[in-house]
């Protein structure tokens, strides 16, 4: 707010002298040199670019740190008994700390599906489809990325 004041001021015709004095104790209005507005502006100026300086130091150490949260990704295939792909079967992760949902998907036209993102650790997957049993596996997601092979019973 006082730099605002300040600068208000200099277009004023003021000057640097009493910010106190009103505007009319300052005389007749008189345009302000230039090199009295540069001067005005340079302390504004530094510490814009020392705080620009500052934020862009905090981003540069912070990238980093965001590239260590590991993150894992597991992904496979669902199949029937005589090898074709089961299309559409939803499979489920559940953390086996806690056993909420995490995520779910479908298994695309091939059979293959794929959970990206996951933090490492244990997890139940549950694959479902109708006219087959479901298929439940413990599953430790961990190193970057895990694969599965599911293989679907039919249901008599």
């Amino acid at each position: 707010m006082k730099q605002g004041i300040f600068l208000a001021q200099l277009t004023l015709g003021r000057g640097f002298g009493d910010r106190s004095a009103p505007p009319e104790a300052a005389g007749p209005r008189s345009p302000v040199p230039f090199r009295a507005v540069g001067r005005a502006m340079e302390p504004m100026c530094s510490r814009f670019a020392s705080r620009m300086l500052i934020v862009l130091s905090l981003l540069a150490l912070t990238a980093p740190l965001s590239a260590l949260a590991q993150t894992d990704q597991l992904s496979g295939r669902i199949r029937s008994e005589d090898g074709r792909p089961v299309e559409g079967a939803l499979a489920e992760l559940h953390p086996l700390s806690d056993s909420t949902l995490t995520a779910y998907t479908l298994a695309n036209d091939l059979g293959f599906f794929a959970f990206r993102d996951l933090e490492p650790g244990p997890y139940m997957l549950r694959v479902a489809r109708i006219g087959f049993r479901e298929y439940r596996e413990e599953i430790s997601v961990e190193g970057g990325g895990t694969e599965v092979e599911v293989v679907m019973a039919s249901q008599p």
